[in-house]
């Protein structure tokens, strides 16, 4: 549910930033500040949801002598 929500809102914050930064004196900006707002709401609860995921795959990402992570 919150995946399915950050990538609407994705959606929106990309449309009416691209809308934004074509027409900058468009009414966008509402719209647009909101999204971020709310990406940054969803992000955190994911973040919080998939922690152990996220300390996994950073722990293979900096693993010592691994000569494949980035």
């Amino acid at each position: 549910m919150v995946s399915t929500l950050l990538g609407v809102m994705f959606l929106i914050a990309s449309i009416t930033g691209i809308k934004f930064f074509l027409s900058p004196k468009g009414k966008a900006t509402t719209l647009h500040t909101a999204a971020g707002f709310l990406i940054m709401a969803l992000v955190s609860i994911h973040f919080i949801l998939n922690y152990k995921m996220l300390i996994s795959e950073l722990k293979i990402l900096f693993r010592k002598g691994d000569k494949h992570h980035v």
